[in-house]
């Protein structure tokens, strides 16, 4: 008895459905890392974007701070914020929004306002906040009453569009006390 050898053609129905089951796993898992690579990447360059703004806000408010001196005039003098409404008290729950003045081209705080910043099509808020500091902050053992006169605690806090909140801070100090 000779037995002859049967010749398969092609591939069977469940080779051809274990094979397309296993492209489109691989293929589904690929989009959802690709997906999230993306939404990942696009947080991380609004934190960025919040980052520089929240320093920009800091760096506005020295400004401020150095145009008082540079003008020499009494009324802008250390704690004046050259048109700002800080008055005497400052303290951490007033919310201040930063306004350019054209007519005096100047900077300037306004109190109780949030103000909105769009980049690339996205929203961030921006919130300035000053506040007094403490003498211990600034050096140990000091003179509090002397140092508090002398110093704010300036913070920037910056709201992405996901929600997320950056907050920068610096003190501010008077470096021409005698001015």
């Amino acid at each position: 008895m000779i037995m002859k050898k049967r010749k398969t053609k092609g591939f069977g129905l469940i080779e051809v459905l274990i094979a397309s089951t296993i492209i489109v796993m691989s293929i589904s898992s690929l989009t959802f890392v690709a997906r999230g690579a993306l939404t990942s990447t696009d947080r991380t360059q609004d934190r960025i974007q919040a980052v520089n703004l929240a320093a920009e806000g800091i760096e506005i408010v020295r400004s401020i701070r150095d145009t008082n001196w540079i003008d020499q005039t009494p009324a802008t003098g250390w704690g004046n914020w050259v048109g700002s409404n800080l008055g005497n008290i400052v303290d951490s729950s007033t919310s201040y929004q930063i306004n350019y003045n054209n007519s005096t081209k100047r900077f300037y705080l306004l109190a109780n306002q949030t103000e909105s910043v769009s980049l690339n099509g996205s929203i961030f808020t921006r919130t300035i906040v000053v506040d007094e500091v403490e003498g211990t902050e600034l050096m140990p053992g000091s003179n509090q009453t002397d140092l508090q006169k002398q110093a704010y605690k300036v913070t920037a806090i910056v709201t992405t569009p996901s929600k997320a909140e950056i907050n920068v801070s610096e003190i501010l100090t008077n470096w021409r006390p005698n001015f």
